[in-house]
């Protein structure tokens, strides 16, 4: 027989106020098959564009996407909605001499505080770049010249400060030429960058990821070389170390991010099965051995929080027409990997992930490899996030479920199921997260406000109170009694404002 627990009080204010009753209404929550529903289609597709960019091109809180389209030469924006999605596309022409494919990157190439916009042409003879001032409103200046790659210089492009002077350098890899090479050219911090600096030659390059991997405050560079991962250690104003090797069977994409939460930057690669490999950055600036999460058949491999619990996820784009995703924690995955069906067939590369609607979720977006069409995916996580870290027991393992809308005069309520009575407990209410670890899991919130906890057939019902700012996170979780004697912690549920 299950039980609800009544509980009651009030944080100050901030929390629920004890007035009227919670209107219940489903939310999705955690990492699951709702997460993304039905992707929107944009009606223009883009051929060819397959390496789409994202960033706030009009300032407004929301990312907003750029394509190029290989039939008419032209670079296609398109701006991030509240409503969710993206607008239609913007076509703004491009020099021919840039070619039919052609790349963008996205970041404030000239200091002014806008996002602009940079092109090169992935398969001209002279990959030449051109330089899109951004206008800050989510127009961009007519295309200018903005120097050259070497020849053979096709997909790998990353902008970072690769000389720690404070201004957007490009890094390149030259993949269809003999000899294949990393290197980088400095930003002039006008838009335009100098001659290419050669730093080694590589085998296939496939992909490049820019961070500080060693903690030294310089920008790392790290490669897909061949089947490993080559990473230049730098070692200020532009230099670099020989390239260190690193991990195996690696394919597909690069991402470097702090994974596990301990400050140090992480890397993580796609390869040619369904894993895809973390190696974890160690205390001496080195990385560690390989740690290997399944995924499901994938191509593009991006690492995002998709949940809002502050730890970073992984998401992949898969084939048969599917986005997939692994909820990940500090020691690792957490529950299965989910597929989310996207409407665009063969989505196998050009996975973006951004929040579009600017109400702080990560969103997706994917480029259809045969089609062109764009799809963009509103992340419909509900306001009340399942982070998990329950103690199970023999005797049942105590839930939170938390149903309404945490705005002011909106009500909510707070329901505990206990599958044993009578059991006594307390909740606790924090205005922060903390990682402290207790029962054998993890205990979550500060404890701003605790809240005894006694077995009755009701649940804790209030209204949120007016003045809590949008975007506001506070955290619940239980500790309960078992039958029998011992103690059991239940789920931890974050609520963030609406």
């Amino acid at each position: 027989m299950l039980q609800r627990a009544c509980v009651s009080a009030s944080l100050s204010g901030l929390l629920l106020l004890l007035a009227g009753s919670a209107t219940a209404q489903g939310v999705a929550s955690g990492f699951g098959p709702d997460v993304f529903p039905a992707a929107q289609v944009s009606g223009q597709p883009i051929f060819g564009g397959i390496l789409p960019a994202t960033g706030d091109l009009d300032g407004d809180g929301r990312a907003d996407l750029v394509a190029c389209d290989a039939l008419d030469a032209s670079l296609l924006v398109f701006l991030g909605q509240a409503a969710g999605g993206t607008g239609p596309g913007t076509p703004v022409p491009l020099p021919a001499a840039l070619g039919a494919f052609v790349r963008p990157l996205i970041g404030d190439l000239d200091g002014d505080g806008a996002a602009d916009v940079l092109v090169h042409g992935v398969l001209a003879p002279q990959p030449d770049l051109a330089f899109l001032a951004g206008l800050g409103d989510g127009t961009l200046a007519a295309p200018v010249a903005a120097g050259s790659l070497p020849a053979g210089a096709a997909l790998p492009l990353e902008l970072g400060d690769l000389d720690d002077d404070g201004v957007l350098d490009l890094a390149f890899a030259n993949q269809n030429a003999t000899p294949q090479v990393v290197g980088w050219l400095k930003g002039a911090g006008d838009g335009s960058f100098g001659a290419a600096q050669v730093l080694a030659a590589v085998a296939t390059p496939k992909a490049l990821a820019l961070g500080d991997l060693d903690g030294d405050g310089r920008t790392d560079l790290a490669c897909l070389d061949g089947l490993q991962v080559a990473v230049f250690h730098g070692t200020g104003g532009g230099a670099f170390a020989a390239p260190v090797h690193v991990s195996s069977y690696a394919a597909l994409a690069l991402e470097i991010a702090d994974l596990d939460l301990d400050g140090r930057l992480d890397l993580a690669h796609g390869g040619p099965s369904d894993v895809v490999t973390v190696l974890h950055g160690q205390p001496d600036g080195t990385l560690g051995a390989p740690q290997f999460v399944s995924l499901g058949v994938h191509w593009d491999v991006r690492v995002a929080d998709v949940e809002r619990d502050g730890q970073p996820d992984l998401l992949a784009a898969g084939f048969n027409d599917q986005v997939l995703g692994r909820r990940m924690g500090r020691d690792g995955p957490i529950g299965p990997p989910q597929a989310w069906s996207v409407p665009v067939p063969n989505p196998v590369a050009g996975l973006v992930a951004a929040d579009f609607d600017g109400d702080g979720l990560t969103d997706f977006a994917v480029t259809g490899y045969s089609t062109g069409q764009l799809a963009v995916a509103t992340n419909a996580l509900g306001p009340f996030i399942d982070l998990g870290f329950a103690t199970a027991s023999p005797q049942g393992t105590p839930q939170l479920a938390l149903f309404g809308t945490p705005a002011p005069g909106q009500g909510v309520s707070v329901q505990v199921t206990l599958p044993y009575f009578p059991s006594l407990g307390l909740l606790v209410v924090g205005l922060t997260a903390q990682d402290l670890p207790l029962l054998g899991s993890t205990f979550v919130p500060s404890p701003d406000l605790l809240l005894p906890v006694t077995v009755t057939d009701n649940a804790f019902q209030g209204a949120w109170p007016a003045g809590v700012p949008a975007g506001t996170a506070l955290y619940l979780q239980g500790v309960f009694s078992l039958a029998g004697g011992g103690k059991a912690l239940s789920n931890a549920v974050e609520i963030v404002a609406e």
